[in-house]
């Protein structure tokens, strides 16, 4: 937890200044989101992402992020009919881009396509293949899409929905998630930096 009260401070100190919210390196706001995820070989299980937006790349609507993220699941696999048990438990890393489709408008659009690293736990797994199989470090493409509601004028703060697909390893997982993104400088953030 001190990370992030960390995280936040230093965000909140630095933006006063609107060129912060420009491009890289900058700060366009933070994100945090619960909600469902559902692994290969485990059932639904519950999942949260923390991401913070550092600035644009190439145009204002094309944001960068990084973030982190964690699962945890019951496994849901049998070997020689009978159930191994146990419960997988992730927690990583993930940065890639966002494309805000409408950022001007009361609702927003956008698609995603990052990378994600994450170290994934096996407890109780009775079966040691099937433990091998989960356990370990996992490095994945992530991509999805989403909807931003900004809420105000400003666009200050915004309620988000956003599903998002892990592929590429036993721990490969669809995420729906829900939550709130903070925009210290709402729309202005959308307006290119001057060159000089």
């Amino acid at each position: 937890m001190r990370p992030v009260v960390c995280i936040l401070a230093a965000a909140v100190a630095f933006a006063p200044r609107a060129s912060l919210a420009q491009r890289l390196p900058g700060f366009g706001g933070v994100e945090l989101r619960f909600g469902v995820a559902d692994p290969a070989n485990a059932d639904k299980g519950y999942t949260y992402a923390f991401e913070i937006d550092p600035g644009y790349v190439w145009t204002p609507a094309l944001r960068s992020y990084i973030g982190l993220e964690g699962f945890k699941s019951d496994v849901a696999v049998k070997v020689a009919g009978a159930d191994v048990g146990g419960s997988i438990k992730g927690t990583g890393l993930e940065t890639g881009i966002r494309y805000d489709l409408l950022p001007e408008g009361m609702f927003s659009p956008y698609g995603v396509l990052g990378l994600n690293f994450s170290n994934v736990s096996a407890n109780g797994v009775s079966e040691p293949s099937t433990e091998d199989l989960l356990d370990g470090f996992h490095v994945a493409v992530a991509f999805g899409a989403g909807l931003a509601w900004h809420l105000g004028t400003q666009h200050t703060w915004s309620a988000v929905g956003d599903l998002r697909y892990i592929t590429g390893t036993n721990v490969g997982r669809t995420v729906v998630t829900a939550g709130l993104r903070w925009s210290p400088h709402g729309r202005a953030m959308y307006n290119p930096e001057p060159k000089g």
